[in-house]
């Protein structure tokens, strides 16, 4: 029996699942950092078979459990089942050979050795491709940005093209096998130049869109109008909720909204819209349909570091439709003055306070 390995076992199991919450965290902003990161956890594998095979028995059992995500698990798998076939897969016949090492005594013939170095150099390699996966890849991802008030179009390596608008952020991985982008912030309407090899795939939080080749436009909720909505322009579209496993296809002129977390009804609802309606703001235009004022407010308040601030319940639950210009928050303000009897009042940094004369909210 192997005194000193039973010793280390606890620390080495908890250094294991230490670095897969760091890797399947993947949030680190800093480049430097992030490769220094990947560095430290290569040169901690290359310790002893055992960190390997540790690793990848919590990879294993967190997938069960639902601590790592399904996608990240299968991503795993099959960007090791594309390599040379010295590159095992997670599997219990793999996890039960990668034991050996420890159990061999110290003048074990180089045949012995021969028998279980070759199954865990797979490993490390299929360990080394989970970093890849788990960490965004350092010499292809790019950040764009569109602040407040700006809108801004850029055009991939692909040649696809999406546009941003006002205060979006997205990040874009561009892989062996895939085209990933990342919607941080905001909304965005990409037009997907088509690649049957390689899948486009936008991830808002816990929704998946996947496409080959269209045109689409995607908006990250906001706190008083939360939920993802994704509206198809021209072609076909996957969305998919990674929390409860749901899809939908969407087609030409649908829209998908994919609830926020922790809402009672979690289904995906589909409706059709015109899509004027969906991108007009590429116009500068921004149009309500019986839409709640307080949503309203807070649409404007996303092209302006100037908010409206609204102090009046009754406002904030009328109704609004029009079309308004995204930059001209008065138009909106004296849009209300002509159907209701409103006071505005700015203050030292220039929002504007709206109420309503009669109501009896104090204003700030």
């Amino acid at each position: 029996m192997n005194t000193n390995f039973d010793d280390k076992y606890p620390e080495i199991s908890e250094q294991a699942a230490n670095w897969l919450i760091e890797l399947s965290d993947a949030a680190e902003p800093d480049e430097k950092l992030r490769l220094q990161q990947n560095k430290a956890f290569v040169e901690w594998l290359k310790l002893s078979p055992i960190h390997i095979r540790e690793f990848l028995k919590l990879s294993a059992i967190w997938q069960e459990l639902g601590m790592l995500t399904k996608v990240q698990f299968e991503q795993i798998e099959q960007s090791i089942k594309k390599q040379d076939s010295n590159i095992l897969a997670f599997n219990q016949d793999t996890m039960a050979e990668s034991s050996v090492g420890e159990q061999l005594p110290p003048n074990t013939n180089k045949k012995l050795i021969a028998n279980w170095v070759k199954p865990l150099m797979g490993l490390a390699a299929s360990v080394l491709l989970a970093v890849l996966i788990f960490l965004p890849e350092h010499n292809t991802t790019q950040q764009y940005q569109a602040l407040v008030g700006d809108q801004k179009t850029v055009e991939l390596a692909d040649s696809s093209q999406v546009r941003l608008n006002t205060d979006t952020l997205i990040d874009v991985a561009f892989k062996r096998n895939q085209r990933h982008v990342y919607l941080r912030r905001g909304e965005a309407l990409f037009s997907v130049t088509k690649d049957p090899d390689k899948p486009f795939i936008v991830d808002v939080e816990d929704t998946r869109v996947e496409v080959l080749g269209t045109r689409f436009n995607v908006k990250k909720g906001t706190y008083d109008n939360p939920g993802i909505q994704i509206y198809v322009v021209e072609g076909v579209v996957s969305v998919k909720a990674l929390l409860t496993n749901e899809e939908v296809i969407i087609h030409k002129g649908q829209q998908a909204l994919v609830p926020e977390n922790g809402s009672n009804n979690l289904a995906i609802n589909v409706q059709r819209l015109e899509s004027d309606l969906v991108t007009a703001w590429t116009q500068g235009k921004i149009v309500f349909e019986n839409q709640r004022l307080s949503e309203v407010v807070n649409e404007f308040n996303r092209y302006s570091h100037r908010d409206l601030i609204l102090l009046s319940e009754e406002l904030k639950n009328m109704t609004v439709s029009g079309v308004f210009n995204a930059s001209d928050s008065d138009g909106l303000v004296a849009y209300l003055a002509q159907i209701r009897d409103v006071q505005v009042q700015l203050d030292a940094r220039g929002n504007k306070t709206i109420r309503l004369l009669s109501d009896s909210v104090n204003t700030r």
